[in-house]
């Protein structure tokens, strides 16, 4: 009989308790010697129910697995085939507490059949406080073609950060936007090696 949802992150837990959080290094999930079991657990109620009618604590307990898996990422790759569960889980990734959830549906949302829903939910992710969750937001709307990646652009550009910087070239790339002359002239000045490592690839 498949396990549980509730036992295989109960397994999950209870392993994870040799690891004290504050030694925690990232990818260190990675080494769940039951990572099938717990990815199948977690997909048997996705393939089985209506996220709606699924309820509130399955619909975090999936989006825990999604969290837990952020190197390999299957579990989110999985969860393409499945658009509806993909929106429920990023609405409750916004008030998630760990941003491995939230960036992960950002990227899915790239893919997702449902633009409108998906932008208004991109939008969130995109103005919250996480850099990284911030990025892949952006990088998302541009997969999606939205009109909406070219003021994101322009904010990520004028945070100054290299990372965002690097976010908005590919973003104005991907989109094949007409400005995206400038932000490489943009770039450009402004040198930083990873910038220009991304550039010369844009370009190359």
């Amino acid at each position: 009989m498949p396990q549980s949802l509730t036992d295989a992150i109960t397994g999950f837990a209870v392993w994870a308790e040799q690891f004290p959080e504050d030694s925690r290094e990232s990818g260190w999930e990675a080494a769940y010697p039951e990572w099938p079991g717990l990815r199948d657990a977690a997909m048997a109620v996705v393939k089985s129910t209506e996220p709606e009618a699924a309820g509130s604590q399955v619909r975090e307990q999936v989006l825990f697995v999604v969290a837990r898996d952020n190197t390999e990422q299957i579990v989110a790759e999985d969860l393409l085939a499945y658009p509806k569960w993909v929106h429920a889980l990023a609405q409750v990734s916004l008030d998630f507490d760990d941003m491995d959830g939230r960036w992960q549906m950002a990227v899915a949302l790239g893919a997702s059949p449902y633009k409108g829903a998906a932008e208004k939910l991109l939008t969130k992710m995109n103005e919250g406080d996480d850099e990284f969750v911030s990025r892949m937001a952006l990088l998302a709307l541009a997969n999606l073609g939205s009109a909406l990646t070219e003021p994101a652009a322009l904010r990520a550009w004028k945070t100054n950060d290299e990372y965002q910087r690097i976010a908005v070239l590919w973003a104005m790339y991907r989109i094949k936007s007409a400005n995206l002359p400038k932000y490489i002239e943009a770039a450009k000045k402004d040198g930083r090696e990873h910038l220009m490592a991304n550039l010369a690839k844009i370009t190359g």
